[in-house]
């Protein structure tokens, strides 16, 4: 954990503090992992739960996502439901994707459960959050905690140290930019990515300071992304300006290109084939499917300072990533 701060410049003194206690655990246990005692205690104690960690993987199936994900998830809510009827002063936060929703025809409403499965993006890993959103939803109207259920968007490099993962497809693109020289033209419509650290200051925000609007139902649906989206356009334009250099090309030919040139099948000098599949189903997805529908933000915004003050994808935030993965060599 303390490599895993520095790697990110995060302050590694917080975890010395006497209040942080880390449990290894195993979600797929009723008990998480923790003897009988541990257990209790955190039923006595615990307050705020949030349940971040899922499986990322958008070729498995639902079964794939069975025990640790969708599981594991019912294993925290019976915690919550213990904790509950000890003192009645539980908050369950479950973060979840906006591809339980990529799949709407209409704006994608906060506060909101979708009405029908086909608004979720289906693979295992849309299916798995839009059937968890459901279980959590259940579960907060039968015992009475309350709920968050956060959808997050796609989230980008840190807004401050411009540490992005370099493993992610987005940054992988971007290299392969620098080695293929073009970039598609349309490959999504609206960047509304969020930095990490405005993405898990705007959950904290919500959680902790965001009262619920009555006492009837304690359950609010938030969507953490940018609320300053751009066109992609824009953003290609911002590449460029933060001095990378690459021809702008229609969807077809950059995944042409990618896929029928020997040598950027070359992942070591190309890590961007490495999700050759990935960006091969995602184009042939997209050209044959409806423009992504809105996610409203409105209502997180009002819930979370952070969100409302989250700068948008423009070229000073650009620079600062790419700045960061030429420091760091991912970039020449």
């Amino acid at each position: 954990l303390k490599d895993s701060f520095e790697q990110r410049h995060l302050d590694t003194s917080l975890l010395s503090k006497e209040r942080v206690i880390i449990l290894p655990s195993d979600l797929g246990d009723s008990r998480l992992g923790q003897t009988e005692n541990v257990y209790l205690k955190l039923v006595r104690e615990i307050t705020q739960i949030y349940h971040v960690a899922w499986r990322l993987d958008f070729n498995s199936k639902i079964e794939a996502f069975e025990r640790e994900c969708i599981g594991g998830t019912v294993n925290l809510l019976m915690l919550a439901r213990d904790a509950y009827i000890h003192h009645q002063n539980v908050h369950f936060n479950f973060t979840s994707s906006i591809s339980t929703s990529l799949g709407s025809k209409i704006n994608v409403k906060e506060d909101e459960l979708p009405q029908d499965i086909s608004s979720a993006i289906l693979n295992g890993y849309g299916l798995s959050k839009f059937i968890t959103e459901y279980i959590c939803a259940e579960w907060s109207r039968k015992i009475g905690f309350k709920l968050d259920i956060h959808r997050v968007g796609q989230v980008c490099g840190d807004s401050v140290t411009g540490i992005w993962n370099t493993k992610e497809h987005i940054s992988l693109m971007i290299k392969g930019a620098q080695v293929m020289k073009i970039m598609p033209d349309s490959y999504i419509s609206n960047v509304d990515w969020i930095p990490v650290d405005i993405a898990s200051q705007s959950i904290v925000d919500i959680s902790l300071n965001a009262s619920f609007d009555n006492d009837i139902d304690y359950i609010r649906v938030n969507h953490i992304l940018n609320p300053k989206r751009i066109p992609w356009d824009e953003f290609l334009k911002s590449l460029q300006k933060s001095g990378m250099n690459f021809k702008i090309v229609s969807n077809k030919k950059w995944l042409n290109t990618l896929l029928k040139t020997p040598e950027y099948q070359d992942v070591d000098k190309n890590p961007v084939a490495a999700l050759s599949g990935f960006f091969e189903k995602t184009i042939s997805e997209s050209s044959n499917r409806c423009e992504e529908p809105l996610f409203e933000t409105h209502k997180s915004v009002n819930r979370s300072l952070a969100l409302s003050n989250c700068p948008k994808v423009d070229v000073e935030l650009v620079k600062l990533y790419i700045n960061h993965w030429r420091k760091i060599s991912f970039l020449d």
